[in-house]
């Protein structure tokens, strides 16, 4: 198998192992799968040794890529994507007549009965509060402000807004084109009021950690960019350190940014179909994973519904006879000034 790893990743993914692209999701992924089968023949890759591999990776301890001395098991999603990884190889090698059907996703065995459990977790995202916390800690800091501003207001992913160029932005119309590697696909989302002059200022000015300087000719390329025109690659690096001097306790990425915006989109009343829309999403079940959903208008909805007051009322104003006791069902109530106790009898 190991032959056909980085034959797949190159041709499929773009990416070559060993290379200076870094580490993602597949790279990390294929090297797994290389320690643990790459010393079989794809035909070999049977169910049997899928539920091996799964077992043995979820024993395996992983070396923490940021804390020395410490060592954890991986995540269940972590395992998962490794299954879909492999699972892509082989179906590659099938595509290319290299091997005749697939050697362990069955109609009887699909991959998702390889998969584990994994707990889905509300995504973290930002208050009114918390946005002011970063913007007075972003003080004097035009490069900061700017990029935390078209986060919140656009949310875009990081490589989607490292890569935007101003040939996607018409202002004129008032509309962003983002070209999304993730996805394969485009979408277009409208220019917010409150952003529109923060764009109109970044066409003719670039905006650095301590200034705004005027834009050369070969800095015209993309949004944002270093002093030689070459774009950003991770333009959300700073919001780490920013959110230790805002006081903030919360992991703030440029993800959580675009969880913020999908928030906030949800929150104001938007239906599944126009949120997607703006955000690139495919399934709208992604969505259930970003804050908490409380369009504007429910809880008024809900309260014309069932009403604002208790149908008794004495469980929510004072009883004006104190020594009325009430049996019902082996407790006693008594009736008491300003509040209602149960006690067994």
């Amino acid at each position: 198998m190991n032959q056909y790893v980085p034959r797949y990743l190159q041709e499929a993914e773009g990416v070559i192992l060993n290379s200076c692209q870094g580490l993602n999701t597949p790279t990390c992924a294929a090297k797994h799968l290389q320690r643990h089968l790459g010393h079989l023949k794809l035909t070999e890759i049977l169910p049997s040794e899928i539920d091996d591999y799964v077992r043995l990776r979820r024993k395996e301890t992983i070396k923490h890529c940021k804390v020395p001395n410490y060592r954890k098991l991986p995540a269940p999603k972590s395992i998962n994507n490794e299954l879909i990884l492999l699972s892509a190889i082989v179906q590659f090698a099938v595509d290319r007549d290299i091997i005749e059907a697939h050697t362990f996703r069955t109609s009887r065995r699909p991959l998702s009965s390889y998969f584990l459990k994994v707990d889905k977790r509300p995504g973290t995202y930002l208050t009114p509060d918390d946005k002011r916390a970063l913007m007075l800690a972003a003080v004097g800091q035009p490069y900061a402000q700017v990029v935390m501003q078209v986060l919140w207001w656009t949310g875009l992913r990081r490589g989607e807004l490292s890569q935007l160029r101003w040939e996607h932005i018409d202002l004129n119309a008032r509309n962003i084109q983002v070209f999304a590697d993730k996805t394969s696909d485009t979408r277009t989302i409208p220019v917010p009021d409150a952003l529109y002059p923060l764009l109109v200022r970044l066409k003719s000015e670039r905006a650095t950690r301590i200034a705004w300087v005027p834009r050369k000719e070969h800095q015209k390329t993309y949004l944002f960019c270093h002093t030689n025109g070459r774009p950003i690659a991770e333009p959300g690096k700073f919001l780490k350190n920013m959110a230790i001097r805002a006081g903030l306790l919360k992991k703030v990425t440029t993800h959580t940014c675009r969880h913020t915006f999908i928030t906030e989109l949800r929150n104001s009343g938007l239906n599944p179909w126009e949120v997607m829309t703006l955000t690139g999403h495919k399934n709208v079940t992604t969505l259930e994973n970003y804050g908490a959903n409380v369009p504007i208008g429910i809880r008024e909805k809900v309260n014309g519904v069932f009403g604002r007051t208790s149908l008794d009322p004495g469980l929510t104003r004072p009883v004006e006879n104190e020594s009325k006791v009430i049996k019902i069902e082996g407790f006693q109530i008594k009736k008491m000034v300003p509040e209602v106790g149960l006690e067994p009898t």
